[in-house]
């Protein structure tokens, strides 16, 4: 943990930490918005019935915190650990006593902690405040019930997953060209391949697509591992 604190210290969290409230406020009025739908286009939901079920809302919920959080995740990846490595900062990051493997994955740690506890937290808060809202004033024809959030509990592990994991693919292929912004555009390729899946409501495409993504995200973990083993300072 020393080595996370470390971390802390050389980089601040407090604009991840805003984009964070950021992106949850964003999840809760596009979540209400959604439930709007059948007042203020009430000849859309004639012609598909899912827009008055509160479970297309919680989809739909999920889909915008999931490909919010790929591209939180992506920049978070390139700031802690592409630009550690780059031209201005690799001698800084290299020249320490201590294990690169340890650098490398306490960065890795930091990134995918404070992405996890980030998406949980905006996932419970935001289905906490619609399921009371619509419970008590019947926003939706049908309420929230516990069977019902539990059916998405699956959906939502499964987005866990592939945030994270999927910054890692992300990162390495940004690493090749030593470009952020290809980073960042590689994940909202991603997420929007992730949120058409999500749309399905398939929990089999969502973990096939899932188990692929978790699979590349180990590969990349340990191609940049090599890599950084072998960097040397010019």
């Amino acid at each position: 943990m020393k080595f996370v604190t470390l971390e802390l210290r050389k980089n601040s969290c407090k604009p991840y930490i805003f984009a964070d409230i950021g992106i949850f406020i964003a999840v809760l009025v596009f979540t209400f918005l959604f439930a709007s739908i059948q007042y203020i286009e009430p000849a859309e939901v004639l012609r598909d019935d899912s827009l008055k079920s509160s479970g297309f809302i919680l989809t739909m919920s999920i889909t915008i915190a999931t490909v919010s959080y790929i591209c939180l995740a992506a920049v978070m990846s390139g700031k802690f650990i592409l630009e550690a490595y780059n031209s201005n900062n690799i001698f800084l990051t290299l020249s320490y006593p201590v294990s690169r493997k340890k650098i490398l994955f306490s960065k890795i740690f930091l990134v995918s902690l404070f992405t996890i506890i980030s998406f949980v937290m905006t996932m419970i808060l935001t289905i906490l405040i619609f399921t009371v809202t619509n419970n008590m004033f019947s926003i939706m024809e049908d309420k929230i019930t516990l069977s019902l959030l539990i059916s998405k509990t699956p959906m939502i592990l499964l987005s866990l997953v592939f945030i994270v994991s999927g910054s890692m693919f992300y990162l390495l292929i940004g690493w090749i060209k030593k470009s952020l912004p290809l980073v960042i555009i590689t994940a909202v390729i991603f997420g929007s391949i992730f949120s058409n899946l999500l749309g399905f409501d398939s929990l089999a495409i969502l973990s096939v697509f899932t188990i692929v993504i978790f699979s590349l995200g180990l590969v990349s973990i340990v191609i940049l591992n090599n890599k950084i083993a072998k960097l040397e300072v010019e």
